[in-house]
Parts: structure tokens; C-alpha cells; sequence
């Protein structure tokens, strides 16, 4: 198990303990600066990394730049 499902695994029993409803199977793994494809194991759920993730409207990349929002909103402009 690594460092990152250790966290997770802590952070889950946290949740559990204060009456927090986790949702494993709609979480996301994003890692900056990181390849993607890092998998770990939440509860039954494997989630792997991704180079880019939605969060509240904006997409970001990895490398925390908003290359992606900005043509996402061209392409929506045009």
C-alpha cells in the first residue's frame, strides 16, 4: 500500500467516524507535476490519475496551467 492509499485510508476513516458520506467511485486522482496513471486502491474502488480535472468549472492540467479552460472556452465562444 502507498504513502497516498495510506492518506486516503485515513481520510476515509475520519469521514466515517464524523458521519461524512464518501463517494469512492466519484472521487478523481489528480497528482501535479506527477505522470499519470497512478492508480490506488479506496475502499473497492481503483482510481487512476489523470493529466487533467474538472474542478468547480475550471479544468486544470497537471502543470496547474489553464491551457484547457481557456480553449474549452473558445471552442464554447465560437
Amino acid at each position: 500500500m502507498t504513502e497516498l492509499e495510506n492518506n486516503a485510508k485515513t481520510l476515509l476513516l475520519w469521514f466515517n467516524k464524523n458521519y461524512v458520506k464518501t463517494n469512492p467511485d466519484k472521487c478523481h486522482l489528480f497528482v501535479p507535476k506527477h505522470t499519470e496513471g497512478i492508480p490506488i486502491k479506496i475502499d473497492k474502488e481503483i482510481i487512476k490519475g489523470k493529466s487533467t480535472v474538472e474542478l468547480w468549472g475550471l479544468n486544470l492540467d497537471r502543470k496547474l496551467n489553464f491551457n484547457e479552460h481557456v480553449l474549452n472556452l473558445f471552442k464554447n465562444a465560437s
